[in-house]
């Protein structure tokens, strides 16, 4: 193998590292994506349980207040 070759083939190889590179940055991003919309999901769904709550414990004490009105 004379000198040029293997400068071509050091090259090719930079290039496919590099290019390894950005693909695992671009994976790592995605999952970072995925990660922050499961959070903000689980965010919503924590918000409207206590939301829910809420209004079954407005309700339960409307209950009880029309119950004790009523004896």
């Amino acid at each position: 193998m004379d000198y040029i070759s293997h400068k071509a083939w050091e090259l090719q190889i930079l290039m496919i590292l590099q290019i390894h590179q950005i693909l695992m940055i671009l994976m790592i991003h995605q999952i970072l994506k995925i990660l922050m919309i499961h959070q903000i999901l689980m965010i919503l769904m924590i918000h409207q349980i206590l939301m829910i709550l809420q209004i079954l414990k407005i309700l339960m004490i409307h209950q009880i207040l029309m119950i004790l009105m009523i004896h």
